[in-house]
Formats: structure tokens, C-alpha cells, sequence
């Protein structure tokens, strides 16, 4: 019976990648760090097993350090002033565009405070969807626009709806053969521990993804304009 070769692999590959996303989901702050480094040393094992060259390789450490450095920004950010402390949903986005400042880029939408937990998660998601931008989408190319908008439905069930849309950019071939570890990480993390709805589609003129989740007091809550000053 002929077994591939590859299954052993790819169930350590997958086993790995369900760690990292559960590491991310930890509610302590301080393992954030803990985090980082564990997703570092599983991609860096798949790295020596999958014999990248050096061209792979160089691409690789640089997916690996602009993730890092995401995951320091976000945590950064939102545990400024100890592990109660709240960032915004706009605070999150600017500080993971931060690198594309002077591109064509809108954000908008209401006042939304987010906990360090879940801001780090959707920290993560931008951050996956700008590194797409900039190697395939509306961020490679200087007439790329890019917008970013959310809306909270309030009531006895609020809900927070996030939209990228990216337009502008090369044409969009379709969606990819294979899901990155990237794609993993935020279907896991936003699906599972948020129960939000992800929805991304590869229409012709650009990338859209829209995030759909309860806005729960776990997750944040919308903040009136007497409190946003």
C-alpha cells in the first residue's frame, strides 16, 4: 500500500500550528513573549524540514521577524499601563500600518476600545493582511488603495464588523492553492476563541476580508464620545 510520505509532516506541521495559535490566545499578558518565541521555533523547524534554499530562507526570516515585531507593537500598545489596560481598535490598526504611512490609505469608524487579548488577536489579522497587501495585493503597487472601516451594530447582542478592502492593486488571480500559516493563525484565533465569522474573498480588483464578532465584554465595547473626550 503506498502511504505519501508527506502526512507525517504535514500533521506535525498542523500540530505545530494549533500551538501557536493557542498560545496566542492566552489571557495572561505576559506570555505574549512566549508566543513570539514559539512561533518562531515552529516555523524555523519547518523551515529545516521543508530544505528552503537560501532565497526561501531570507523570505522566510523576514515573514518570521515582521511577525515578531507585530506581536511586540500590539503588545506594547495595549499593556502600556499595566494588563487592565484598553487600546483602541484604530489605535491597533495605525500602529500595525504604520510602515505604509504615505500610501493611500483610509480608516475609518466609531470609537471601539478593545482588551489586550482580543486586540491582540485582531493586531495579528491586520497584520497577516498587510504582508498579503504588500507582496501580491494594493500595497505593491505606489496606486494601491487600501480601506479599512468597522461598524458596531449595538443592541442586547452587539457585534463588530471589520472591512478591508483593497483595490487599485494588481489583478487578483484568485484565491490561493494553499492556506499560509499566517491564514491559519487568524482563521483559528478570530473562529474560535472570538466565534467570529471570517469571510475573505479574491474578486478580480481586490482582496476583501471582513471579520464579523460578537463584541463581548471579553472582546471590548464601543465607546461613547463624552468618553473618548
Amino acid at each position: 500500500m503506498w502511504a505519501d510520505p508527506h502526512a507525517g509532516f504535514d500533521q506535525q506541521r498542523q500540530d505545530r500550528e494549533q500551538a501557536a495559535s493557542d498560545l496566542l490566545r492566552t489571557p495572561d499578558g505576559e506570555r505574549e513573549g512566549e508566543a513570539s518565541a514559539a512561533i518562531l521555533a515552529m516555523q524555523a523547524h519547518d523551515l529545516v524540514h521543508d530544505g528552503a534554499r537560501r532565497a526561501v530562507q531570507e523570505a522566510f526570516a523576514a515573514t518570521i521577524e515582521g511577525r515578531i515585531t507585530a506581536i511586540t507593537r500590539a503588545h506594547s500598545l495595549l499593556t502600556a499601563h499595566g494588563a487592565a489596560s484598553v487600546g483602541t481598535l484604530r489605535d491597533i490598526i495605525e500602529t500595525e500600518l504604520a510602515p505604509y504611512r504615505g500610501r493611500n490609505l483610509r480608516i475609518e469608524g466609531p470609537d471601539v476600545v478593545l482588551t489586550p487579548k482580543a486586540g491582540l488577536s485582531i493586531a495579528m489579522a491586520i497584520h497577516e493582511l498587510a504582508s498579503n497587501a504588500v507582496k501580491y495585493g494594493s500595497l505593491s503597487d505606489t496606486k494601491g488603495r487600501l480601506a479599512i472601516s468597522w461598524t458596531v451594530k449595538t443592541g442586547p447582542e452587539p457585534r463588530l464588523r471589520l472591512n478591508w478592502g483593497e483595490s487599485g492593486g494588481p489583478c487578483v488571480a484568485g484565491p490561493p492553492v494553499r492556506s499560509g500559516f499566517g491564514t491559519t493563525l487568524i482563521e483559528r484565533s478570530m473562529r474560535h476563541e472570538w466565534d467570529a465569522e471570517v469571510d475573505r474573498t479574491f474578486a478580480e480588483s481586490g482582496v476583501v476580508c471582513i471579520i464579523d464578532l460578537p463584541l463581548t465584554p471579553a472582546v471590548g465595547e464601543l465607546r461613547s464620545q463624552s468618553e473618548g473626550g
